[in-house]
């Protein structure tokens, strides 16, 4: 919009005495000094234009209530600013502001601040001022510090300081008693003001991502607290006073140095979920089994060596992620989590699953990779909702028949086993619809049952011990890739010449003295690898169509 399109729209809002003006998304790049005629507006949007000044006209708006200057390109405001009085709500994010002048201490009615998404590197001690203040967002900008007149903001309902490179926080903090929710998030915090314990009414505290090694007693006296984020810090222990946190429903601590939970966490009984992966944790404390309203347990990346029984009283878990410990084995009382739908043992020491698994009939993704499993109880079968099975990196010779009854698997990941056969109940895992990679194992043969995957877009076979394939898997007429390098096929079934949908095919390093003349019908056939068979493919051939590699090869061997 250019300027006489912009001052058409100020006559016709002067004219019509209307107390809305809206210009977002105009590509506006300066705004006339004729603006300062509307002073009848209470309601001004300019946001998302290419602003990078405002007129000083623009502070005769003094009966403005809500200002929308955020997406612009601005990197001053006028002092003319501080003359409207009335407002209320004033949003300035994503620009490109490195100050907020003392005048915005005049606002007295602002009850709305956003500044998020500039270049602040400080704040004028005039932000006290704005009593009336409830919401203060000033995140992503590069404030080094608060000022202490902060705590004279006693309306302030939410304040959001994160992402910037604040190294404390003012004493005063503890003085906004109407705070519900703070978040500091994404700076370079050290120490927690004691202070911060007289924030009564504090529900959400995120401090997660900075560099705190300690929190102070007294954070124990915000018993309205229901969300307490610290992960990604340097805490190596919790005060025992965070058992008086009754209402708390989200504990976060990941990624600290954490050794040990006081025995006072069997007092927040209200907790839902509880993450505290990544730190140096030996031990599941027993008192874990009183917090019986947990849905979601994360304690992936510590030191497990074994679970305690009492986590069978966690009736209500959904979630339970166990991954990267040290675990061998799992108690029975595994199987009375019946909510549970997720569950991670990856990265573990586990040989084998108690049969009780069975009874987890809920569960729809289950992680076993980079274990020591030699075998799968039969009551895996009764898993009948599981859609993700990861079972990579272990020692399965062999695969229970029950496992079959899986219909509902969609992901499943069985390479770099010992797999010597394959049951014939495969056939039931109709809703694959990625792939089965069955690569690095020692399979010498396949069950006729595989040619029921007639879903299977992409099939891996690479580095097993086939000799031979069934004439069943022609029936796989969904297959557009199949790996079936480094195996010790000696000749391939004329069905495959059925696999009408084939575009990636790869044969490299087998025995194979000729193939099937059917493979002439694979019209849409893109990459076929032959290499390191008993047949050479004739050079005139190379990087040509495959079907013409094919062709030539069918020719070469009629010729003997």
């Amino acid at each position: 919009m250019n300027s006489t399109e912009i001052l058409k729209v100020i006559e016709e809002t002067q004219n019509k005495s209307l107390d809305t003006l809206d210009l977002r998304h105009k590509n506006i790049k300066e705004i006339p000094a004729e603006i300062g005629k509307l002073t009848h507006l209470t309601s001004l949007h300019l946001s998302y234009n290419q602003l990078r000044k405002l007129p000083i006209e623009i502070g005769q708006l003094v009966n403005l209530v809500e200002l929308n200057l955020d997406n612009n390109k601005l990197s001053e405001l006028p002092a003319s600013l501080g003359k409207m009085t009335n407002l209320s709500h004033l949003e300035l994010d994503s620009n490109r502001l490195e100050e907020l002048l003392p005048e915005i201490g005049k606002l007295k009615q602002l009850t709305y601040l956003r500044v998020s998404r500039n270049e602040l590197v400080s704040l004028p001690i005039e932000i006290g001022n704005l009593k009336q203040l409830s919401s203060l967002d000033l995140c992503l900008n590069q404030l080094d510090c608060i000022p202490s007149e902060i705590g004279k903001l006693s309306q302030l309902n939410s304040l959001d300081l994160s992402s910037n490179q604040i190294s404390e926080l003012p004493p005063e903090i503890g003085q906004l008693s109407s705070l519900a929710k703070l978040n500091a998030q994404e700076n370079v915090l050290g120490d927690i003001p004691k202070e911060i314990g007289d924030l009564v009414n504090l529900c959400e505290l995120k401090l997660d991502q900075n560099e705190i090694s300690e929190l102070p007693p007294e954070i124990g006296k915000l018993i309205n607290l229901s969300e307490l984020k610290l992960d990604y810090n340097e805490i190596n222990e919790l005060p025992k006073e965070i058992g008086k946190l009754r209402k708390l429903s989200q504990l976060i601590l990941e990624n600290n140095e954490i050794s040990e939970l006081p025995k006072e966490i069997e007092q927040l009984t209200e907790l839902t979920a509880l993450y505290v992966s990544d730190n140096q944790l030996s031990e599941m404390p027993p008192q874990i089994g009183k917090l019986t309203n947990l849905v979601e347990l994360s304690w992936d990346g510590n030191l497990l060596r074994f679970l305690p029984s009492e986590i069978g009283q966690l009736t209500r878990l959904s979630d339970l992620f166990l991954g990267n410990n040290k675990l061998s084995e799992l108690p029975p009382e595994i199987g009375q989590l019946i909510n549970l739908c997720n569950l991670a043992l990856d990265n573990n020491e586990f040989i084998s699953l108690p049969s009780e698994i069975g009874q987890l009939t809920r569960l729809r993704h289950f992680y076993l990779s980079n274990n020591k499993l030699q075998s799968l109880p039969p009551e895996i079968g009764k898993l009948t909702n599981l859609a993700t099975l990861y079972l990579r990196h272990n020692q399965l010779s062999s695969l229970p028949s029950e496992i079959g009854e899986l219909k509902q698997l969609s992901d499943l990941e069985l390479h770099h086993n010992e797999l010597f056969s394959l049951p014939e109940e495969i056939g039931q895992w109709n809703e694959l619809r990625f792939q089965l990679d069955l690569s690095f194992n020692q399979l010498s043969s396949l069950p006729a049952g595989i040619g029921q995957l007639t879903e299977l877009p992409r099939l891996n076979l690479h580095e097993n011990e086939l000799e031979s394939l069934p004439e069943e898997i022609g029936n796989m007429t969904k297959l557009s890739e199949i790996n079936l390098s480094s195996n010790k096929l000696n000749q391939l079934p004329t069905a495959i010449g059925k696999l009408a949908n084939l575009e990636k095919l790869d044969l490299r390093s087998n025995r194979l003295s000729s193939l099937p003349s059917s493979m002439s019908k694979l019209k849409k056939l893109e990459d076929l690898y032959l290499q390191d068979n008993l047949f050479q493919v004739p050079r005139k051939v190379y990087n040509k169509d495959p079907l013409e590699q094919v062709r030539c090869i069918l020719r070469e061997e009629s010729k003997k």
